[in-house]
Parts: structure tokens; C-alpha cells; sequence
């Protein structure tokens, strides 16, 4: 049995969006399905690597993205490129992908190692900023704290140290962590990284940040943004906006793959979201407990939307599939009330159970809706009390 076969056969007893969630979980089915150790080691080395670019490799439909995202994985896990790319073309032709290219020669992402200056444990401090060197970022420096009081922090592009301008790439984790006093952040286009829980359980109500590629876990939650500018990040990852409760509006570019667990989750005030056509997957509680939302539209790109995605969004009425959804998860839109009617498309092979209320009738896609009993309930009722002719146009 060659590799594509064994991981269809395993795709037929897990489904997809269980392999994204927890890519790591298959490997015991890789040694079922009787893959040699040498492939189960491979498999398990580009896991451990960077589970987000094996992940984005496999999933993304648009092969010269998900082959970038090979390169800069096989990279990290010191795995030669051509070995890395038989696998992930084995498991993208498994579950229906086009494979990733093998790069023709004198092809290559990798960059020139630059010269840098160690600070050891060393602390610079600049109008009450405090900088370390970065342990992501070699021979730049990382924001770790703030020891001022003023509402706007404005982060410089660069410091000189001892007749050495060393660049700022960073806000480190937890940087500004409850942090009282900041409102207004200005980063330079220098900043790519704001890390895990960076300004968490702040004051903080506008950013700008030109440069940033990814924003870390917990980043700005509870923070009260009143907007947010993503442009060029290529990841929304855990609860990074939870209960960030003014935010009304929120636009995500262009690149982003995945939305991680609770992303935007308890945004009480999002009114609107609009999504690119390159997210593949959706995790689970992304956008739950966000009250003020009334419709989504899901791009044709997404694959699965995950667990508890839209839990109680109890404004939600209007639901709109795109044509490459696989699988709708358990409580993906429980508790939306409101949510009288959807179409699914073609596409979808799995609902699970618990997926939309009960009281939500689901249309396959080119099926003429019925006038069923409960259809002609509502037209009694819509004689009867002529305030819910809007439920009735919905429906018919």
C-alpha cells in the first residue's frame, strides 16, 4: 500500500478537522494503516517543528502558498525539502488538494545569516521602554515591559547601543500585561511579532502596526480596541481578541489561514466580519458569545468550520456556505436562535450532531424548500400577528 492510500484510509476513520485540530493524534493511525517508522518519525519531526506551517502546507488550496510554508517548515525541522514535500503532497492528494511543487533548482528562502551584537541578559531602557534581545529574532531586540505612565507609547524603529543600531522586531510576551496607563500604540514597520499576552487585560483602544506578520495567543484580550487594522498577518491565533467588547467591525486580509480557538470570541459588539479567500479552517468558539452579529458570509476556501464556532450568537440569522466546506462540527452555531433556515452546500460530507438548533431547517443545496407543517404553522401565525411577516420572508 503506497502513503496516499494509507493516509486516505486513515481520513476515512478520523475526519479532516480532527487531523487539523491535532495533527499529532494520527500518528498512532499512520502505525495501523502499517507506515513504516521511518515515515511516522518523518511525519512526527515537521509536527514538532512548526505544527501551524505543516498545518497551512497541507490545507491551503492555493499550492504556491502552501508551498512557501513548505519551505520555511522543512527549514525549521532540518528535513530536506524533497522529503518534506512527498509527504505533504501524499496527504494533500489524500483528502483531494492539488501537490506542492518540487522546487527547481537553485531555488531557495533562505536568508543570509546577519551579523548581530549579543546583550546576554543585558536591559536597555529608553524613555521608560525596556528592550532585551530577542530569542526569535537574531540580533534584533524585543519590547519587555514599560515602566512609564504616559496614554500613547510610541516604539522606536531602532536603538543605539555602544555605536550599535540594533533593530526592534518585537513586542515579547506578556510586554505590557495589565498595563493602566496605555490607550494609543504606535510600532514601527520594524515590529513583526506581538507575542503571547502582550497587552492583555490593558487599556489599550488603537495600535498601528505596519509591519506585524503574527499576533500572538491572548495578545489583546480584554482589551477595549475600537478597531483593528490585521493587513499582513498570516495567523489569528487562541483568544487573541476575546472579550474585546467595542470592537464592531473586523476585517481579516488576505494570507490568514486559520482562526484559532476563541480568537473573537465574547465580542459582544462585533456587528460585522468579513473573511478572505485563502482561510481554510475556522476553530472551535472563534466567534462565539459575540451577541451583535446578524449574518456571516464564509468564504468558498473554507474547509471546516470547527466546534462551537458560533455558540450563542443570538443575533445571528442568516448563514451563507461557501462551495468547499467539509465538515460543520458539533454546537458550531448552537444557540442561535434566530438562525431559522440554512443552505448547505454540495461540499459538506459531515454535520455533526448539535450543529445548528433544532428548530433551524437545513436545505441541501439545489433542493426547492418545502411548505412543510411547520411552514404552514407559520404562515397561521403570520395571519394571525402580521409583526412576523420579516421571519416569513426569510423562510419563503
Amino acid at each position: 500500500m503506497d502513503s496516499e492510500e494509507a493516509y486516505r484510509r486513515i481520513f476515512e476513520k478520523k475526519s479532516f478537522s480532527s487531523f487539523l485540530r491535532d495533527p499529532s493524534s494520527f500518528l498512532p493511525y499512520m502505525t495501523e494503516n502499517g507506515m513504516g517508522n521511518d515515515e511516522v518519525s518523518a511525519v512526527g519531526s515537521l509536527i514538532s517543528a512548526s505544527k501551524d506551517l505543516f498545518i497551512d502546507s497541507i490545507s491551503n488550496q492555493d499550492s504556491v502558498k502552501a508551498q512557501r510554508s513548505l519551505v520555511s517548515l522543512s527549514e525549521s525541522s532540518g528535513m530536506g525539502y524533497k522529503e518534506a514535500c512527498r509527504i505533504v503532497s501524499d496527504i494533500r492528494a489524500a483528502i483531494g488538494l492539488s501537490p506542492v511543487s518540487i522546487m527547481g533548482t537553485g531555488q531557495s528562502s533562505i536568508e543570509p545569516v546577519m551579523k548581530y551584537v549579543s546583550l546576554g541578559d543585558e536591559t536597555l531602557e529608553q524613555n521608560g521602554i525596556l528592550f532585551k534581545e530577542s530569542s526569535f529574532y537574531r540580533g534584533s531586540l524585543s519590547v519587555v515591559g514599560y515602566t512609564g505612565r504616559s496614554s500613547q507609547l510610541d516604539v522606536p524603529a531602532s536603538i543605539n547601543h555602544e555605536g550599535n543600531w540594533l533593530k526592534v522586531m518585537e513586542i515579547g510576551k506578556g510586554a505590557l500585561t495589565e498595563n493602566p496607563y496605555v490607550r494609543t500604540v504606535n510600532l514601527p514597520q520594524t515590529v513583526l511579532t506581538i507575542d503571547d499576552e502582550a497587552f492583555m487585560w490593558g487599556q489599550v483602544e488603537s495600535i498601528s502596526m505596519p509591519g506585524i506578520k503574527r499576533i500572538g495567543s491572548c495578545a489583546f484580550m480584554s482589551c477595549p480596541l475600537r478597531s483593528i487594522d490585521l493587513i499582513g498577518v498570516n495567523f489569528v491565533l487562541y483568544n487573541t481578541f476575546s472579550n474585546c467588547d467595542r470592537l464592531r467591525s473586523i476585517v481579516i486580509p488576505e494570507g490568514v489561514r486559520m482562526i484559532r480557538e476563541g480568537a473573537f470570541m465574547g465580542c459582544t459588539a462585533l456587528e460585522s466580519v468579513s473573511f478572505p479567500s485563502t482561510l481554510t479552517v475556522l476553530e472551535g468558539s472563534s466567534f462565539a458569545e459575540c451577541t451583535s452579529l446578524r449574518s456571516v458570509k464564509l468564504p468558498d476556501s473554507l474547509l471546516v468550520v470547527g466546534f462551537d464556532t458560533f455558540r450563542d450568537c443570538s443575533r445571528l440569522s442568516s448563514v451563507t456556505f461557501g462551495n468547499s466546506t467539509r465538515d460543520i462540527e458539533a454546537g458550531a452555531f448552537e444557540g442561535c436562535s434566530l438562525l431559522r433556515s440554512v443552505v448547505i452546500p454540495e461540499s459538506v460530507t459531515k454535520i455533526e450532531d448539535g450543529a445548528f438548533p433544532r428548530s433551524t431547517k437545513i436545505i441541501r443545496e439545489g433542493e426547492a424548500p418545502k411548505k412543510t407543517g411547520f411552514f404552514k404553522k407559520l404562515i397561521g401565525n403570520r395571519i394571525r400577528n402580521r409583526t412576523n411577516s420579516a421571519v416569513l420572508l426569510y423562510l419563503g
